[in-house]
């Protein structure tokens, strides 16, 4: 947040956003971390895209469609793994920013939200 990157080791210079390996690895986190969340009763898991993510050079030197697909892919994980995890309540998810929906390199407009935002 607003400071430095601390990528892992592992990401090398894949890119968050287009690297086919880096999508799979973010579905994987995503999926698991909603199965943790939805396994507490009455929990509600809220996704915000935008803030610091619109800002990074992934975001610059992906190409839109990448970061979109990235986007719906993480989003999908996130419901369906809380789902999977007996949790019958939605996930919210909010786009965070104004430039979430606007920024050329970062537009969520198209992506399933549940409420537009601005942080």
């Amino acid at each position: 947040m607003s400071s430095g990157y601390f990528w892992p080791s592992w990401k090398g210079s894949a890119n968050l956003f287009a690297s086919q390996m880096m999508q799979n690895r973010s579905v994987e986190y995503a999926y698991s971390m909603a199965q943790v969340a939805g396994r507490h009763p009455g929990a509600i898991l809220c996704l915000e895209y935008g803030n610091e993510l619109d800002v990074t050079t992934e975001a610059a030197n992906a190409p839109e469609e990448a970061v979109e697909q990235w986007a719906r892919m993480v989003t999908d994980a996130y419901k369906r793994g809380f789902k999977d995890s007996g949790n019958a309540l939605p996930v919210l998810v909010i786009t965070g920013t104004d430039r979430a929906v606007c920024h050329d390199k970062f537009n969520l407009g198209r992506v399933d939200v549940d409420l537009t935002s601005v942080h």
